[in-house]
């Protein structure tokens, strides 16, 4: 007899991945032509916009638990109809996210069938959950599957029972249907094993779900499950949930049932494992824990605590402790960003809100990680070598770790009682307590890899305390979240972790220098269209022409409505570092203000090429938000601009040539020599011989400092407000604007005293800002106040003290908006209009705008954006409570590209944005944003001023300007530039002195 050949594990792997596809029905497998390239990131929208998908199926798999149960129980769907459909949605997101491990669909149709029988014959309903679809995290036993939970050598051993938590479930109505993926022994913060590979994140998938129950929370993202179960013992639940956007709770031990689930560590219980739902709705999350509890778990699980649900009703002001970092490592931009917001919107709902201090959190982690490492890594060493797979890098910890004895175990029991009697005292002496806001991660997600932390998450389970993570409605804006360069770092991990934070969800790419044109798809025969060449913004340290708030579609769009089509091209270019690096070697190579190079670069090529496009390249307007209008007005006084004739008009939003500082080498060769420290350079050709990888980490700005461009002797010979001022300078039709709250996105929170603010304003970087100057200014702006309710308060339309709302920004915040924004937009803006106008010709005419219409996105509830009041005890004048920031920097944008997806359903808001995207379109065609079609032509724009000619004038520094509201706020109307005109003269009178002596 021959031997027994024993399978590799690779084998039992392929065999096990290609049982579970079998299972799926042919008709559930994606058809070739309709799956997504690998290039799409965002997949959680294929089920509606791919085609495969009924209506009946979609209004189904949209819905949450409880309405499902309702309408199942109302007779509006049937519990096969509904199985039927969340069955083919898990199917389909298993083909893109890789998220089951074993599916039951034969099974689950067979229940469904019964319920909806026995539902017919008796009229009742078998339980508070009947026929709802129920997904469980792969430790969950079910009869006849396996839980391999992550080791390839469990791959192959079915469940000979139920566990307790599924038996319940099925005896309540719920239909069990699939199991989703986790990582080996569920340890992991990511979810990737040797079984299945690798799940990943509906939303981008080139970044995790998170772990251990990734599975769980990628199918809920993507709507192929109403309600999952998973497990906790770290951060398995609410990890997860946090990087997918759901709801979850993790309970205290004895909640809910978790007797027979699978555990990879069996028998550790120094830190005890939870179970909890997973869902898209916070309703969801209470009718299981409701109907669980209610269920009596006590009575199938020794460990549950006989505890009945009770209704509770919370006091109507709570005091809520928060819980900025970890001491350990800082939350990234827009954790910290969504934390703030969420303050901000408890103290305006009128709760008690007080500062939380780490104490503790930084000896959570290692007390976790000694429980965890205690047997030395040998139960999982032993699961792992039943099949010879090899580890995953993320359990090295487990592989490398040294057993410790009893004693040694007993003492971590000894620290961790400790930190639980320390944080019991804490919570009693903050008297009124009743939660703590924390941060889930301190991410939004990571590559995958790339996670290093969960202090934030392992707390809790060491204490033993009820936790929920929630998603806010928030996401990660490549605009607001820019690191702060001067951050202090809580050490080595901090460090590392601020280095790999990438703004951008799809990274950054050595392969950036590209151009995106929109034309229209008819034309008529040998016409040429105007260009409009858009530059965008983003401090010069981010950004990408790409993203959705710069689609040019809609634009193109409008100008074909029109009558008077043109043709939109998008730039991008090097930013930060990679774009603007500068020091002695740069310099004398020179090879400064690379960023601006690419865009002439860029230019060039329209010039030359865009004839074949039906592009006109005498005609070609350049236009630029932030830091895209710096750069306007740098090419405006660069030499290429005149000299090569590559634009013939300029469009500049909120950004000023003039509002640079332009340091030298005494400035950047610091930073610079950072950069070679960081990589082990001594040189700048060391530089750009390293690989990327290696480059990257350095260069990120978070380590290496924000760069600007530079006074080069070529594209600026001397400060751009000199060049200006002497008229050399490009001289054509520009038009030039801001927004009204310029200023919120500059100001920093917490300044109450003038001390303070004198404090503040003179460290801002900006030479006009001298201690003499600051205190005129404090002065000059001093009827700014926190409850100014003139109309040069800033925010717009707050005529009253924010504390009111529960906004705690800073008694001095308000006059500190106004006198950034001054500084940085307002005062340029009237520098500059009054130098473009004395040069001016019809010709060449200067128009001039002020943006007054709040963004939709800055309010909680958008349909109650006009209608929204004081609390009670206040008063009732309406107010915008949640909009602190009021019309501020690059509110102008969705108008502009006339982009519905940004500017709001609003019905004023969509005329606003025709009219003013009908402007623009105007002047790209025409030099005029007055529009030439009589049916458009309801508003006649006025040049800045009527000077000009031969002979340079006299200043005109309140010329004429139109301000752009809706129709129900006084709609676009005219006026002149005298908006907080003596703070924006002194600033004038200041910037002359410093730029043009």
């Amino acid at each position: 007899m021959g031997e027994c050949r024993q399978k590799e594990w690779r084998e039992i792997a392929a065999e096990k991945r290609a049982s579970l596809l079998s299972s799926f029905p042919s008709e559930w497998i994606i058809p070739v032509d309709c799956l997504p390239s690998e290039e799409v990131l965002n997949v959680s929208a294929f089920p509606r916009d791919s085609g495969f998908f009924a209506d009946e199926e979609l209004r189904i798999t949209e819905a949450g638990a409880v309405e499902i149960v309702e309408n199942i129980s109302q007779k509006v769907w049937t519990a096969e109809h509904v199985t039927t459909a969340f069955c083919k949605k898990a199917a389909v997101a298993h083909q893109l996210i890789n998220c089951l491990t074993e599916t039951l669909f034969s099974e689950a149709l067979a229940t469904a069938r019964s319920l909806d029988e026995y539902f017919i014959r008796t009229g009742k309903l078998v339980g508070p959950l009947h026929g709802l679809p129920i997904s469980l995290k792969d430790n969950f036993e079910t009869a006849g599957r396996a839980s391999c939970v992550g080791f390839v050598g469990w791959a192959d051993q079915p469940a000979t029972r139920d566990s307790s938590l599924v038996a319940l479930l099925k005896k309540l109505g719920a239909v069990v249907y699939v199991k989703t993926n986790v990582p080996p022994a569920m340890m992991m913060a990511e979810t990737t094993n040797n079984v299945f590979g690798r799940t990943v994140n509906p939303l981008n998938r080139s970044l995790t779900p998170g772990g251990s129950s990734g599975g769980e929370a990628a199918l809920l993202s993507f709507g192929g499950s109403p309600l999952g179960v998973g497990t906790d013992i770290g951060g398995s639940l609410r990890i997860p949930a946090a990087c997918s956007g759901i709801f979850t709770l993790k309970p205290s031990l004895g909640r809910f049932p978790h007797f027979d689930t699978k555990s990879g560590m069996a028998g550790q219980e120094a830190v005890v494992s939870v179970n909890g739902p997973m869902s898209k709705n916070l309703s969801d999350i209470k009718l299981f824990a409701k109907t669980v509890i209610d269920s009596t778990p006590w009575l199938i699980d020794p460990k549950c605590l006989p505890i009945p649900w009770r209704n509770i009703e919370a006091p109507k002001k709570l005091k809520i402790g928060i819980l900025w970092n970890d001491g350990v490592v800082n939350p990234t931009p827009p954790v910290k960003r969504a934390l703030a917001e969420t303050v901000l919107k408890l103290r305006a709902a009128g709760h008690e809100v007080v500062d939380w201090a780490p104490e503790g959190h930084i000896q959570a982690p290692d007390i976790l990680a000694k429980m965890f490492f205690a047997d030395g890594g040998k139960t999982i060493r032993n699961s792992i070598e039943t099949s010879g797979e090899p580890w995953q890098d993320q359990m090295m910890g487990y592989a490398n770790a040294n057993e410790i004895g009893v004693f040694d175990m007993w003492q971590i029991h000894r620290e961790r009682n400790a930190l639980c009697k320390m944080y019991l005292d804490r919570w009693n002496a903050c008297d009124g307590l009743d939660a703590i806001l924390s941060p889930t991660t301190p991410y939004t997600s990571v590559k995958h890899g790339d996670w290093l932390h969960v202090g934030y998450t392992c707390i809790w389970n060491i204490l033993d305390y009820t936790s929920v993570s929630f998603p806010t409605g928030l996401f990660a804006d490549e605009q607001l979240d820019l690191l702060a360069s001067d951050e202090a770092s809580f050490g080595e991990l901090d460090t590392e972790i601020r280095a790999k934070y990438l703004i951008l969800p799809y990274g950054m790419s050595e392969d950036c220098l590209y151009l995106n044109v929109v034309r229209p798809s008819k034309m008529e025969p040998r016409k040429k269209l105007p260009i409009l060449f858009w530059i965008h913004g983003g401090s010069y340290q981010a950004g990408a022409s790409s993203l959705p708030n710069y689609n040019l579609t809609y634009i193109v769009q409008r100008s074909m409505e029109m009558g008077t089509p043109i043709i939109a091209v998008s730039v991008n270019y090097r930013k930060g570092p990679w774009g603007l690096i500068y020091g002695d070697e740069i310099k004398e190579e020179g090879n400064e203000n690379l960023a601006i190079k690419d865009v002439i670069l860029a230019l060039r090529w329209v010039k030359e090429n865009l004839g074949a496009f039906g592009g006109d390249a005498e005609k070609v307007t350049i236009q630029g938000e932030s830091s895209g209008s710096f750069m306007v007005g740098q090419l405006i006084v660069a030499g290429a601009g005149k000299d090569e004739q590559l634009f013939h008009q300029a469009i500049q939003e909120s950004g000023s040539a003039t509002t640079g500082t332009y340091n030298g080498t005494d400035w950047y060769e610091p930073q610079f020599r950072g950069i070679l420290n960081l990589t082990n350079c001594n040189s700048l050709k060391c530089l750009r011989e390293i690989p990327y990888e290696q480059l990257y980490p350095a260069m990120n700005y978070s380590l290496s400092g924000a760069w600007y461009p530079v006074l080069d002797g070529n594209l600026f010979p001397e400060h751009p407000a000199k060049l200006l001022a002497t008229g050399q300078y490009h001289k054509i039709p520009i038009i030039d604007g801001v927004n009204t709250d310029e200023g919120t996105d500059n100001a920093v929170l917490g300044i109450d005293t003038d001390f303070e603010l004198v404090e503040h304003l003179i460290t801002v970087g900006n030479p006009v800002m001298t201690l003499e100057n600051v205190q005129i200014l404090l002065d000059l702006y001093s009827y700014v106040s926190y409850w100014d309710p003139s109309p040069y308060g800033i925010p717009f339309d707050t005529p009253i003290n924010p504390q009111a709302l529960g906004l705690d920004l800073g008694q001095q915040y308000k006059r500190q908006a106004a006198i950034v924004g001054d500084l940085y937009y307002h005062g340029t803006l009237l520098h500059d209009a009054a130098l473009y106008s004395i040069y001016a010709t019809p010709s060449s005419p200067i128009f001039v705008y002020r943006f007054d219409t709040l963004p939709w996105n800055f309010t909680t509830d958008s349909s109650e954006v006009f209608s929204q009041s004081l609390p009670s005890n206040a008063s009732t004048i309406p107010i915008y409570t949640n909009s602190y920031k009021g019309v501020a920097h690059f509110s102008e944008t969705p108008f502009v590209f006339n982009n519905p997806e940004f500017y709001g359903p609003d019905p004023e808001y969509e005329k606003l944005a025709k009219k003013i995207s009908g402007f623009w379109v105007s002047f790209v065609n025409y030099g005029d944003p007055t529009p030439e079609k009589r049916f458009e032509r309801d508003f006649i724009w006025e040049p800045y001023s009527n000077t000009g000619g031969d002979e340079v004038s006299e200043w005109n520094v309140a010329g004429n300007i139109i301000v752009m509201r809706t129709e129900e706020r006084g709609g676009i109307v005219k006026g002149l530039n005298d908006w907080r005109l003596v703070g924006r003269e002194f600033l004038v009178e200041r910037m002359k002195e410093v730029y043009q002596s």
